[in-house]
Parts: C-alpha cells; structure tokens; sequence
C-alpha cells in the first residue's frame, strides 16, 4: 500500500514526533510518501520550487491509499492536507500520542478510520493491514467533543 505521511516538523518537539512516526513507517511493509524527505521547502525556495512541492504533495495524496497525520501541536497544513484527502476519498489514520484519554475532534474523527495514540498501537495497526481492501470497513470508534 502507498501511505501519505502528512506531519509537522517545524518545532524541535514537531521534529521528535515527526522522526518517531516516519521510523515506525519504515519498518512497515508499505510504500511511504514523506512530504520532508520528498520536497521539503525553504525560506530560500523559489515560487516555481513552492509550487512544485505542492502539487507533488497533492498528487501524492491522490494517489495514497492511506494518509497518516500526526495531530499533536495542531499543525493547520497537516489538518489541511487530511481535508484534501477526505476530500479525494483517501482514508486517515489519526496519529495523537498527546491525546491521552480525552475524546478526540468530532471533525477529525468523522473524517478519519482510525486513531492511534502511540507507536506500538501505528506499527501494530499498519502490519495488521496490507491492502486497501483492509481499509474499507474500518470506522472510528470512540469519544468524540
């Protein structure tokens, strides 16, 4: 399966979660799109760069069978990146390690399949699926506010 990693790395605690998730991602069987490792732009960048990075992202997103977005620290381009999955019927799997027990975002949740909330519950749950068919049935379960 191919699996969009949407995630900030913008802050040195982003970067922690950022590196964290993509090892447990490499260790899965699947084909992984990193937005960082694939065009990662700069301050410095040119507007031709910027936009080639997007549209990269956006096709890769289409092009996904799963997307993996890190919702710790609230980042709006992951949030918005998980909208234009939704939106070209990509499913989600939430990935918030500061959620705890609290109910999770009734947006994100009706918009997602699956919440985990550490790295043994994401590689547990990405060697449990190995093709989109696995993906089809899976609903959220859970509280939401």
């Amino acid at each position: 399966m191919r699996i969009y990693f949407a995630a900030p790395w913008f802050s040195p605690e982003q970067a922690e979660i950022h590196q964290k998730v993509y090892e447990i991602l490499r260790l899965s069987p699947h084909d992984i799109f990193s937005p960082k490792h694939e065009c990662e732009v700069t301050d410095e960048s040119s507007e031709n760069d910027r936009r080639r990075a997007f549209v990269q992202n956006l096709l890769a997103i289409e092009r996904a069978d799963l997307v993996i977005a890190v919702t710790d620290y609230k980042d709006i381009g992951t949030i918005w990146e998980c909208g234009f999955a939704y939106r070209a019927n990509v499913p989600i799997t939430y990935y918030a390690e500061t959620l705890g027990d609290r109910p999770f975002n009734l947006m994100l949740a009706e918009s997602g399949i699956r919440v985990v909330r550490n790295g043994s519950e994401l590689y547990d749950w990405l060697h449990r699926i190995t093709n989109p068919g696995d993906l089809a049935q899976t609903k959220f379960e859970g509280g939401v506010e």
